[in-house]
């Protein structure tokens, strides 16, 4: 069994159209990779972002628990 992996997310700024903009990329549960844009550079902060992207993250780190003796007995 592979041991549980937990990540951080990569919290990038990208140009959409004539904007900068927070982008955050992760990968789910299937290992698939994810994208949301968060806000633009001008409107947020970059600690805000950073938040929004550890909320986005979260769910999936919750998942990857430890396995213990007790669930393959």
């Amino acid at each position: 069994m592979p041991r549980p992996r937990h990540q951080k997310g990569s919290l990038q700024i990208r140009k959409q159209g004539c904007q900068r903009k927070y982008v955050a990329l992760w990968r789910d549960a299937l290992g698939q990779r994810q994208f949301k844009t968060i806000g633009l550079v001008s409107r947020m902060k970059k600690s805000a972002a950073e938040e929004e992207l550890s909320r986005l993250v979260a769910p999936i780190n919750e998942r990857s628990i430890d396995p213990r003796v007790s669930d393959f007995v």
